[in-house]
């Protein structure tokens, strides 16, 4: 398993300094902006080089230095720090509760998790109660790749009147589908209720999805910022993950891409093989696979079901219009809708 070390302890910062180094780092993140609608390129190859000390190329080299070292520097490493501060130390109650949408192998899973480590990183420059066992006890149990952990865990913080710097909860359309009420899954409507007072119990509520449209609506219309992942090459075959961030409102009003890009906020980039701790990813890996076995099932037997499905509904139509049902001629119909031409 990769350790999680809490590096730099000589550098500790007062919270009024690391209020600087977050308004920093969001200021530095949106400079970059102007530059990138004209020449995205140029831009994703100088963030790599600055923020990382070296430019993964499509040959997709393994970086050498130890992921803590530069997870503090992602831009929502900083954003989540952010809503920690503003509670402990102001004791200010302000959630952000942002969608992370793209295809598979964006990296948004790795972003939100290595983002919440730097965070937790940023945090231990400050509070020495965030050690290395800490940082990554507190990452694994607020990460939720299935809807049962996470509804018990949010239940429990309720209980016990808990508060945790962020949560992340991964493809959130595979857990929730937005067709929720169209399934007869009427109980979603109690946690999307429980989400509206987010900010109760959570600093930074983070969902990952395919698509800003996969996410469920009630999810969707309490998300502020949207971030846009997507991997690209540059054409001097620089590979980076790519993440564009707007506010909810800017987004969704955006019918194009080009249209969208005239109201991005900032851009980040990850190195492409950035991996996370790996008890994390083989927890993934494991409920992503029991996931799909138990839907594979449930198709399974409902393709073997098919003929009696369809015997009973042939039963009733003909009972509806008055006709006798023949049960032997029904399954000779039904067995020979095969192959043929």
């Amino acid at each position: 398993m990769q350790s999680i070390r809490v590096l730099g302890r000589r550098i500790k910062y007062s919270v009024d300094e690391l209020f600087d180094h977050i308004y920093v780092s969001k200021v530095e993140h949106n400079r970059f902006v102007k530059i990138y609608r004209e020449r995205p390129a140029s831009v994703i190859e100088n963030l790599m080089a600055r923020k990382y000390g070296k430019r993964i190329t499509y040959r997709y080299e393994d970086l050498d230095t130890s992921f803590t070292v530069f997870a503090p520097r992602m831009l929502l490493a900083n954003l989540i720090a952010e809503r920690f501060l503003l509670f402990y130390a102001r004791r200010i109650l302000k959630n952000i509760t942002i969608s992370i949408v793209g295809m598979g192998g964006a990296g948004k899973t790795t972003y939100s998790i290595m983002s919440s480590i730097g965070a937790l990183l940023l945090l231990s420059r400050v509070y020495d109660e965030f050690t290395g066992d800490r940082i990554h006890l507190l990452v694994s149990s607020m990460t939720f790749f299935e809807p049962v952990g996470m509804v018990s865990t949010i239940k429990r913080m309720i209980e016990e009147q808990k508060w945790s710097p962020f949560i992340i909860v991964d493809d959130i359309g595979s857990q929730i589908s937005k067709y929720w009420i169209f399934l007869g899954q009427h109980f979603w409507a109690y946690l999307f209720s429980v989400l509206d007072q987010v900010k109760d119990w959570c600093g930074s509520l983070i969902l990952t999805a395919k698509s800003l449209n996969s996410i469920p609506g009630r999810l969707r219309e309490i998300s502020d910022i949207v971030v846009e992942a997507r991997e690209v090459t540059t054409e001097n075959g620089i590979v980076a993950d790519v993440f564009e961030y707007y506010r909810y409102e800017d987004y969704v009003s955006s019918h194009s891409r080009s249209s969208r890009l005239k109201k991005v906020m900032y851009v980040d980039v990850m190195p492409p093989t950035t991996r996370i701790p790996d008890d994390l990813w083989e927890r993934m890996m494991e409920i992503r696979r029991a996931t799909g076995i138990r839907r594979l099932g449930l198709i399974e037997k409902s393709i073997k079901a098919l003929p009696e499905i369809e015997k009973s509904r042939i039963k009733k139509t003909l009972e509806r219009l008055g006709l006798p049902f023949e049960s032997e001629s029904v399954e000779e119909g039904v067995e020979g809708n095969g192959d043929e031409g």
